[in-house]
């Protein structure tokens, strides 16, 4: 097995940390260990990653405008992270503790988040919960169907549950 690490070092040279994964941190969380002083902090991976991203000159894991929408977002898929537009994402979809991207451009990416996750991060974005297991971008929505369903541009129907419904309609007044 291969052992995962990374040591960061300060502008001046002088002080090196090297990260690691460790056991008893959950896979969202890594160990600075700081050798000189013999402590260690725990910090979380995305946020690190951000802050990595963004002194590199790199937006970060998402990338903010200025009224507070997300562009594009990079996501953990395999062994690498993605960047994909949130204007090409056509929906989201629950796959047990996983979430399924579908995008415009008829590609798939399964990330190990929960629907939930994105339902937060993207509510404000124009996405909205259509059932229990799919969040859709309502700009890829050509029509609403009685309430009932959303029709995606790629003519895919797609089901509102019952207690979504004048959600549903809230939802499209407010952004209308």
């Amino acid at each position: 097995m291969k052992k995962l690490s990374a040591i960061a070092v300060n502008e001046d040279d002088d002080l090196k940390s090297t990260l690691t994964p460790s056991s008893s941190f959950t896979l969202n969380e890594v160990k600075l260990d700081f050798g000189v002083f013999n402590s260690s902090v725990k910090i979380n991976l995305n946020d690190f990653l951000e802050q990595v991203l963004s002194k590199c000159g790199f937006s970060s894991l998402s990338s903010v405008r200025k009224n507070n929408t997300i562009d594009k977002l990079f996501i953990h898929v395999n062994e690498s992270y993605v960047s994909i537009r949130v204007n090409n994402i056509a929906k989201c979809e629950a796959s047990g503790n996983y979430t399924i991207f579908y995008t415009n451009d008829k590609k798939e990416y399964i990330v190990s988040k929960s629907l939930k996750y994105y339902e937060e991060l993207l509510r404000d974005q124009g996405f909205f919960r259509v059932n229990r297991s799919i969040l859709v971008n309502m700009r890829s929505v050509k029509k609403v169907y009685k309430k009932e369903a959303v029709i995606l541009d790629n003519n895919e129907r797609i089901i509102v549950s019952a207690r979504n419904k004048t959600k549903l309609m809230s939802f499209i007044n407010k952004y209308a």
